[in-house]
């Protein structure tokens, strides 16, 4: 890979594109390279009704979920769009049918460490129940929970 090679990579891995400098033969020929990564087709539905992926933890239970939800793609797009226009967090898989709180509540292990947000998500922000869990570990910006 050559010098050019490497700044136009970069570019298009940052997404700091400027088009006087890349033509399209340009960035076909360096994406030809990228490797690919396989994600399954409810999750693509999942970012292109909201706009962004779940957390990667919650991948199976939303696979799961949508899976068996015939018209998916109508049905969760009006359900999102519903939840978002009460105010609740747009970031929430709590809209999904099959994904309440109750079912992601009975699903935790206390045994196991969780980004925070999931456990936001099952028990509620400032319920009792997420007073028992406490922070025993930070990735950049993904805080981990462990029950004390």
């Amino acid at each position: 890979m050559t010098n050019k090679d490497k700044k136009f990579s970069t570019s298009i891995k940052t997404g700091n594109l400027n088009s006087k400098l890349l033509n399209r033969e340009e960035i076909e020929r360096i994406l030809k390279g990228k490797k690919r990564i396989n994600v399954a087709g409810e999750i693509l539905l999942f970012r292109t009704i909201t706009g962004h992926y779940p957390h990667k933890i919650l991948y199976p239970k939303i696979i799961e979920a949508i899976k068996g939800i015939p018209d998916a793609e109508r049905i969760l797009k009006q359900r999102y769009i519903e939840w978002v226009a009460r105010g609740y967090n747009p970031r929430s898989v709590l809209w999904i049918p099959g994904l309440e709180r109750d079912k992601l509540r009975n699903e935790i292990d206390p045994t196991q460490e969780y980004p925070a947000r999931v456990l936001i998500e099952a028990f509620g922000y400032g319920s009792e129940e997420l007073k028992h869990w406490k922070v025993c570990r930070t990735e950049g910006e993904i805080a981990y929970m462990r029950r004390i």
